[in-house]
């Protein structure tokens, strides 16, 4: 069975984020949707890794004249950790953790998609320090990965 882009992608983030081995994470989650529910989310620090709504196509690239489609496809990409409201204990921890991603994706082909061609990655950063998940004592902060992917025009 045909297996998508945007799962292949996925895929890869999760691959990746676990390959960085972050300091002091302990788990790397694939999800529908990225939820700070505590049932979802249990063995914190964890990275989770979900689709960003849905994708789009880019135009005004080269490949408009080849006979292919960009289609950029968003992951979102979390960050949690126990915060407990305390607002200086792992305050480092964090910022590092998406500097590592952000390094890791940014501006980089992603061979290992075999349903199309992903030559680049745009990041868009979130908050670092998310002020709705401080009042449930839990640190996150995010970013979404934007993969630019040449499909085939059927």
């Amino acid at each position: 069975m045909a297996t998508s882009a945007y799962k292949q992608i996925i895929d890869e983030v999760d691959t990746q984020i676990t390959a960085l081995s972050l300091t002091g994470v302990s788990n790397v989650i694939t999800m529908k949707y990225s939820t700070l529910r505590k049932k979802e989310v249990s063995g914190l620090p964890a990275v989770l890794i979900s689709p960003f709504g849905q994708p789009r196509v880019v135009t005004g690239t080269p490949a408009d004249n080849i006979g292919t489609n960009v289609i950029q496809y968003p992951v979102a990409v979390m960050c949690v950790q126990a915060g407990n409201q305390d607002q200086t204990t792992n305050y480092d921890r964090i910022l590092l953790w998406l500097q590592q991603i952000f390094t890791e994706f940014y501006h980089k082909e992603v061979a290992a998609v075999t349903a199309g061609n992903v030559y680049t990655c745009e990041v868009d950063p979130r908050d670092s320090f998310n002020p709705d998940a401080w009042f449930d004592n839990l640190d996150a902060g995010g970013l979404v990965l934007r993969f630019n992917t040449q499909l085939a025009r059927s």
